[in-house]
């Protein structure tokens, strides 16, 4: 059954490269460019034409099923001479890294990818003094560099409670320890499950927030929060903090509190193109693994 896949040398018997060639490229491709797009801007801005292009190279390996069920009826039926060993093998391994190409690229959407594209499809705002500007005005903030004078004012910071604990602390200008509150609260410094409840935070008279970079003197930078389904908490948080100390935030704007927001997005960024291609290496050594494993036993059937 295997004849076609070996040539003569001599009274030696010798595996075709052709095949064995396309085998250990063509699957590899696939994961390539199906991860590539799942991953990519694109999938950002045009997330149907992507999922499209996913679905096509599905059909185009589905078609590559239907030649290799064509070919195995021939041989099967006395028709055809050549062997569709290599092609089931083809066949079998796109659909692998199809399916391996498609988890990975989610993954490292989800996980790396959109989360910056969000970032960067908002604005970079720099030297943003927190007594002055108001949140309105920073609507379309992703990325915030405050003034020097700017830090994390734990001394007003609260945490909202249900099965993690939601944590703010306003973002001030003001010196520490004076008594004149600001017109109003719009940027606050947020972490999760890093202070203590509202119930301990108002007895105590400090949520001992401990959030992120909050004593970190250099730190004067905001990563804009994303996640649409913590925002709530948040705001029911501030809602407690206005409260409890008597200040007001008419339109509060929710940070991750860092010393460099620019740089940590550019590391978001740099840990998801890491992760991808390592996959797509890790992809490739477990396609040359299935050759060489296959064409091993091909050859041990042969002789």
């Amino acid at each position: 059954m295997l004849d076609e896949n070996f040539g003569d040398r001599g009274n030696k018997r010798v595996m075709n490269i052709v095949p064995i060639t396309l085998a250990a490229v063509v699957p590899s491709l696939v994961f390539y460019i199906t991860a590539y797009i799942m991953t990519s801007p694109w999938q950002y801005t045009h997330p149907k034409h992507c999922i499209s292009l996913v679905v096509i190279i599905f059909l185009f390996i589905s078609l590559l099923g239907l030649f290799t069920r064509d070919a195995t009826h021939k041989r099967r039926t006395g028709a055809g001479k050549r062997d569709p060993t290599w092609m089931i093998f083809i066949f079998l391994t796109c659909v692998l890294q199809w399916v391996a190409a498609t988890a990975t690229g989610f993954v490292l959407y989800t996980s790396y990818m959109q989360p910056y594209y969000d970032f960067i499809s908002f604005s970079t705002y720099l030297d943003v003094d927190p007594s002055v500007k108001r949140g309105t005005q920073l609507m379309d903030s992703g990325r915030v560099i405050f003034s020097s004078s700017s830090y994390v004012d734990r001394s007003r910071a609260m945490g909202f409670k249900t099965i993690d604990t939601f944590c703010v602390a306003p973002i001030t200008s003001m010196p520490p320890g004076n008594a004149t509150k600001m017109e109003t609260y719009d940027f606050w410094a947020v972490g999760k499950n890093c202070c203590l409840g509202s119930d301990t935070a108002v007895a105590g008279g400090t949520s001992d927030y401990k959030c992120d970079d909050y004593n970190n003197p250099r730190a004067h930078g905001g990563l804009r929060l994303m996640a649409d389904t913590d925002r709530p908490f948040y705001r029911l948080a501030v809602q407690q903090a206005e409260a409890a100390y008597g200040i007001k935030a008419d339109h509060p704007l929710f940070y991750t509190w860092t010393s460099d927001p620019i740089a940590e997005l550019d590391e978001l960024l740099f840990r998801g193109d890491r992760r991808f291609i390592f996959s797509a290496c890790a992809a490739v050594i477990v396609q040359l693994f299935l050759v060489a494993t296959t064409a091993i036993a091909f050859s041990k059937v042969m002789h």
